[in-house]
């Protein structure tokens, strides 16, 4: 019978992957790492600070403006159109919204996150100041 000589060499090549070989060999040592990397895990989410309200900061600032026994019509006419035309030239707006009612403007005025809400604020009130002489 005549032998393979390559069926003889497969038997021979003894091939391991680092890690994984001795994952294997060593499995109390794998189990034990598990553990405290669960452990470790655990611990350090009942450490970590959380509050129950976050302080969110939304840049957005409301303006409500009241002329009684006026039409929406009007209302958009003489009180929202100035006032937006007055805040759409200040810089950091990402977008100015209105809505006029019977007897009520409202504006919405988003900021841009960079902007400091208090500044913001106040440049809104000079604004709309301004924009009073309109009125």
């Amino acid at each position: 019978m005549k032998k393979d000589k390559y069926a003889d060499n497969a038997q021979h090549i003894d091939r391991h992957f680092g890690p994984t070989y001795l994952a294997l060999k060593n499995k109390t040592t794998v189990y034990i790492f598990t553990a405290l990397l669960v452990f470790f895990g655990i611990f350090s989410y009942k450490q970590m600070p959380r509050e129950l309200m976050p302080e969110i900061v939304i840049p957005y600032i409301f303006i409500q403006t009241v002329y009684p026994g006026n039409s929406p019509e009007d209302i958009e006419n003489l009180i929202t159109r100035p006032i937006e035309q007055e805040l759409k030239g200040m810089q950091g707006i990402k977008k100015v919204s209105s809505a006029s009612y019977q007897d009520v403007s409202i504006i919405v005025v988003e900021f841009n996150t960079t902007i400091p809400v208090k500044q913001a604020l106040q440049d809104t009130k000079d604004r709309v100041d301004k924009a009073k002489s309109d009125l």
